[in-house]
């Protein structure tokens, strides 16, 4: 779209970036075209592998602007195999990551994959894919599986709870209609696949469907089990589909598996079930008491069911658990607000025992099992409303779920602010008062600020504009402001995200601003924006912070004042580099951007633009021949001689230079028309600079 010179320049600034990301003994090299290959050298762990994985993905996914236009987004494919598993060699490995990343490339791109076994070239996860597929188990479903929906009783009147969509086989259909426990711990592991995502697809492809054609839906629930580090892909898999297929996701349950479950922290655990909560699901967890009952299992509100292994009740009924401990535990997860539902073929005896000393209703699965099919002609040609009967707990789950919200505002340090511009009122999310010691006055909010000790006295014409900002031109923004708190008798900074809401007729009626702590790791941050904005070689702002910052100061601080731009690059680079080796050339290119560094001001501003060139803007000076003897001395702190086992290497410096605002009003005017003077430069046997003025109308300006 850009050609090739802008292109290479995005390749550079990619390999930078993976550079800056792989670093250590780790080994990053370009194979071809836009294909690098990397090896990450002594990482057993699995976390912090992942972690390294995902930290390596998401930076490649970048935007780039080229003659003002923003092109289409960079993203990649990344094929992940492992060492010894996948290979013993470099080939192995090789092909192996190879085969990961076609299958990537198949399934829509814009994910990395692990290799397994049993990818096929022409496996296609499609129709449904997702931006952010993780996986390094078997893809593959077992053959024969299909979908069918075994209906929840509940033990209290026998009314169907909800009808549960799972996979099944002809065999396994034949066994659960025996009475016999249809899943084996090889299909358990087999249905334990990040492709549980295509079978939800099918779920509420076919609930969309339903709704369409106006028919009376039961509750419907869908198990899903995947690695504890997939979290993220899960959410962005179910934001894709409910844009694709929208659907009163109230009647679903989505049920998380018992390993999943464990896998998480509590904090994170949260945040997954938020997320789906957020989305209207109804949330569970499956094989409950295969192995164990985790803690994370009996936090309250957080899940709306909770499904028995058939392990933990085969175990009660041979003695193994007392018949009391299995009573003890459907109380436990009552009064955390879960629904109990115990597996089919259970024992009737124990059945009926659990009914009368277990007060509350609890479910079953039913021996009955109905393809998707028969499902959907069932929901069609009923004209009976299949509303599921509230259990004993449920009247309480809004009141659940706005607990959990609070909790989940309170562990992440954030609250609530919404605002009504007609009435100048506040309202505040519970969590504002658990976490900063008071409650502020809800009248005449902007009229009484300035009196308040609420809002930082330097933040608060910032928080002021920018919601009225918000009121009027209904765009998301953010902003940095301090919060006073009581507890710790101190301010504290809180980043802000402001969301307009309109009504029918696009009348702004309520700001909501969500405040986010952000003291704890505002240093930490710091760092981490300061790395992003710095070239890792020379030190020097990166190609995109220099531009944006000069960008910024010309069109606000520096608007009214005349400055100099200048583009310097090292000409006989690239055969230094040749001849002596990148790491030479390196060490060459980091001493000369120490040494312009030294030339100039600390309130000058100075990048690595790409390869061997580097950008300035003088701040305040637009003299020629003070901004000529600058770029002078530019020219002699990079001219020098270099030995190489041939002979002698020698570099020196070209420059162009374009002033503000006489050669342009902008950085790209300003940066084109010092380009133009630098190509104008380069072929002229006798100038190591020119002005941007001296070149315009001339012949001799020549392309690279």
């Amino acid at each position: 779209l850009a050609g090739y010179r802008f292109g290479n320049d995005i390749l550079c600034d990619i390999a930078n970036l993976l550079r800056y990301h792989v670093s250590g003994s780790n080994i990053i090299g370009r194979i071809e075209d836009d294909n690098f290959v990397i090896f990450i050298n002594d990482c057993p762990d699995r976390e912090q592998r992942s972690e390294i994985i995902r930290d390596i993905f998401r930076c490649i996914h970048k935007s780039y602007l080229f003659d003002g236009e923003r092109t289409p987004d960079i993203s990649a494919s990344v094929g992940i195999s492992l060492y010894p598993n996948d290979g013993t060699s470099f080939d192995e490995l090789f092909a192996h990551a190879a085969k990961a990343v076609k299958t990537a490339k198949l399934n829509g791109k814009k994910m990395y994959l692990y290799y397994n076994s049993n990818m096929e070239e022409n496996m296609a996860i499609k129709p449904f894919h997702t931006s952010l597929m993780v996986q390094e188990r078997s893809e593959i479903e077992p053959a024969g599986m299909e979908e069918f929906f075994i209906p929840v009783a509940a033990s209290a009147g026998g009314y169907i709870l909800s009808y549960d969509m799972i996979g099944l086989n002809a065999e396994m259909v034949q066994r659960l209609t025996n009475g016999e426990n249809p899943f084996t711990e090889e299909t358990l592991n087999e249905r334990t696949t990040a492709l549980c995502l295509n079978r939800i697809r099918k779920l509420i492809a076919a609930v969309h469907g339903l709704e369409q054609e106006n028919a009376a839906l039961p509750a419907v629930s869908m198990n899903m089990a995947f690695d504890g580090d997939n979290t993220d892909t899960v959410v962005a898999a179910m934001e894709e589909m409910l844009s694709k297929y929208p659907v009163n996701c109230r009647h679903i349950c989505l049920m998380l598996s018992h390993e999943t479950v464990e896998q998480l922290s509590l904090s994170a655990l949260t945040d997954l079930v938020g997320h789906l909560k957020g989305f209207g699901f109804r949330v569970g967890i499956y094989h409950v008491g295969v192995k164990s009952i985790h803690i994370n299992c009996l936090a309250a509100g957080l899940f709306d069911r909770i499904d028995f292994a058939r392990e933990l009740i085969q175990a009660v009924e041979d003695g193994v658990y007392t018949q009391e401990l299995l009573v003890m535990l459907m109380r436990c997860f009552d009064k955390s607000g879960a629904v109990c539902v115990l597996p089919s073929g259970m024992e009737t005896a124990l059945k009926d025992l659990l009914k009368e000393q277990f007060t509350p209703s609890f479910g079953y699965h039913t021996d009955e099992v109905i393809s998707m099919e028969d499902f959907r002609r069932q929901m069609k040609a009923s004209s009976v409303v299949h509303e599921y009967r509230a259990l004993s707990h449920e009247p309480t789950a809004l009141v659940l779920n706005e607990k959990m919200y609070e909790e989940i505002l309170e562990q992440t340090r954030s609250f609530i602010l919404e605002w009504s511009p007609r009435f100048d009122t506040i309202k505040l999310s519970g969590s504002f008062e658990s976490l900063y010691g008071y409650q502020p006055v809800a009248e005449d909010f902007f009229r009484l600020l300035s009196e308040s000790p609420m809002i930082h006295p330097d933040d608060k014409k910032k928080l002021m504009e920018r919601m009225n900002a918000a009121r009027s031109e209904a765009l998301e923004s953010e902003a940095f402001v301090r919060i006073y708190s009581r507890i710790d008798d101190d301010y504290r900074w809180n980043r802000v995200h402001f969301v307009t809401i309109r009504n029918a007729t696009e009348i702004p009626v309520r700001v909501m601003a969500v405040f986010t702590d952000i003291t704890d790791s505002r240093g930490d941050a710091v760092d981490e924006q300061r790395k992003d904005k710095t070239d890792f070689i020379t030190n020097l702002y990166n190609k995109h912070a220099a531009e944006n910052k000069i960008k910024s100061y010309l069109y606000e601080e520096g608007a009214s004042s005349d400055h100099a731009f200048l583009i310097a690059e090292i000409c006989g680079f690239e055969v230094l580099e040749r001849d002596l080796g990148t790491v030479f050339a390196n060490a060459v290119l980091k001493e000369t951007a120490h040494n312009v560094r030294e030339l100039f001001r600390d309130s000058d501003i100075i990048g690595r633009s790409s390869g061997s060139r580097f950008v300035v803007l003088i701040k305040g000076m637009s003299v020629r021949d003070k901004v000529q003897k600058k770029a002078e001395q530019i020219c002699r702190v990079i001219s020098n001689t270099y030995q190489s086992g041939t002979g002698e290497i020698t570099v020196f410096g070209k420059i162009g230079i374009s002033l503000f605002p006489s050669d342009g009003s902008t950085y790209d005017e300003l940066y084109s028309a010092a380009l133009k003077a630098l190509y104008f430069a380069k072929h002229s046997p006798k100038n190591d600079l020119a002005f941007a003025s001296d070149t315009n109308g001339s012949a001799r300006l020549l392309h690279d």
